[in-house]
C-alpha cells in the first residue's frame, strides 16, 4: 500500500492544518469570495475546485486537495464518534443524538411498524455563521 502524498502534513501538523483550511474559509464573510460558481449545492468537486481557488499555494494540485477534504471529514466524523461531540469556533458543534425507539407506519399499507431506536448526528450553527446567512 503506497503512503498519501501529505503523510508528513498528517503525522505532524494535521491538527493544525485542518483548522488553518476551515478557518480559511469561515472568515470569508462574503458569499463571493468563496470563487463558487454552482448551483444551490456545493458539490463535493466544486468544493475542492474552491479550495484550490482560495489556497495561498498556488502549487496545490486538485489530487492533494482532494486528500485534504476526504482527510477533514474523516477527521471530524472519527471525532464525532469518539467525543459524542466536535465543535469548531465560529462555524457550529456537531453531536450525536439518540432517537428513541417508536412505532411508526408503513405508508404504502398502512400497517403498523416498530422503528427501532437509532443515533443522528445533530448540528447547532455558532452565532458567527447564523449571522452570516
Amino acid at each position: 500500500m503506497s503512503k498519501s502524498p501529505f503523510a508528513p502534513i498528517i503525522s505532524a501538523n494535521f491538527g493544525f492544518f485542518i483548522l488553518t483550511l476551515l478557518a480559511y474559509f469561515l472568515i470569508m464573510p462574503e458569499p463571493d469570495n468563496l470563487n463558487y460558481e454552482g448551483g444551490d449545492t456545493l458539490t463535493k468537486d466544486e468544493l475542492i475546485t474552491a479550495v484550490i481557488k482560495n489556497c495561498k499555494d498556488q502549487d496545490l494540485t486538485k489530487r492533494l486537495a482532494a486528500d485534504v477534504v476526504d482527510a477533514t471529514f474523516d477527521t471530524i466524523s472519527k471525532a464525532i464518534k469518539k467525543e459524542k461531540r466536535y465543535s469548531y469556533p465560529g462555524f457550529g458543534t456537531f453531536t450525536v443524538r439518540v432517537r428513541k425507539a417508536r412505532k411508526g407506519r408503513n405508508p404504502q399499507t398502512g400497517e403498523e411498524i416498530k422503528i427501532k431506536a437509532s443515533k443522528t448526528v445533530g448540528f447547532k450553527p455558532a452565532p458567527t455563521l447564523k449571522n452570516m446567512l
